[in-house]
């Protein structure tokens, strides 16, 4: 049943985390740093400068997942249940929210790839995206931006030699993005941080391999593979309680808003 297959997916795997487990833990941590920020500290950018540099690895790992795979009906339902959310916030419907950016990129990679890719399709499709991306952050949260981290995953996956200038191309045009997209500006320690951070995360993604890692205690292992295997429901449990919350502390207040331009939760 929906939210009930938590234990089945932690104990799926085995006892061990991987590496797969240890990113995504670390993925959430930062996510939710940065909703912390973005519905409770709004005026102190530097929640959103720790949550920015976890955007890379949520549609890095949708690229790295087998194609074949498919969505399952979790992220499907999980997905229009927080577009009621963002209804009953008050909340623009548009750009629609990260787990529909999530579905788009795993069905993106499932047809781009069923074919053989060179630079020139690259090339291609980059030119087209530096065409497109503004316009395609009014449609779903973080736009093409997405699936260009996404792409970078599968590459990854696959041991591509365009792999490594892929993903860094992909981490210019998001540091593009932060720099004219955005309706509030980080100061200059904020973005140097957040730039830096968000590198070495991308240098990491770039090296990135799934392995057990038989070595990690189990007192790390247990929250480890609890939060990297069962993120999708963490990730809509702490999203749909902090907007019922912050809903209640800004009673009486205007609604909470998200800018159209501002790609993130």
């Amino acid at each position: 049943m929906l939210l009930l297959n938590w234990r089945e997916n932690y104990l799926k795997y085995g006892p061990h985390a991987s590496t797969h487990d240890v990113i995504k833990a670390l993925a959430i941590t930062i996510m939710i740093v940065d909703h912390v920020g973005t519905f409770f500290f709004p005026e102190d950018l530097w929640w959103r400068a720790v949550g920015r540099t976890g955007f890379p690895i949520w549609f890095f790992l949708a690229g790295y997942a087998r194609p074949g795979k498919g969505l399952g009906y979790e992220i499907i339902i999980l997905a229009f249940l927080m577009l009621l959310a963002d209804f009953y916030a008050s909340e623009p419907l548009t750009p629609v929210n990260a787990l529909f950016s999530i579905i788009i990129c795993r069905l993106f990679i499932a047809s781009y790839y069923q074919k053989s890719r060179d630079w020139g399709d690259y090339v291609i499709f980059l030119s087209l995206g530096a065409v497109f991306l503004f316009p395609s952050l009014f449609l779903f949260e973080y736009g093409l931006q997405a699936i260009l981290f996404a792409m970078s995953g599968y590459l990854v996956r696959h041991e591509k030699k365009e792999a490594v200038p892929f993903i860094w191309i992909s981490f210019l045009i998001f540091i593009a993005v932060q720099v004219f997209s955005f309706d509030f500006k980080f100061t200059p320690a904020q973005f140097v941080f957040m730039t830096l951070v968000t590198a070495l995360v991308v240098h990491r993604l770039s090296r990135f391999r799934l392995v057990f890692l038989d070595n990690i205690p189990k007192a790390l292992a247990v929250p480890v593979n609890a939060m990297g295997r069962n993120s999708l429901y963490i990730y809509f449990v702490h999203f749909v309680l902090f907007v019922l919350v912050s809903r209640l502390l800004l009673e009486g207040q205007e609604p909470f808003q998200i800018h159209l331009l501002n790609p993130d939760r």
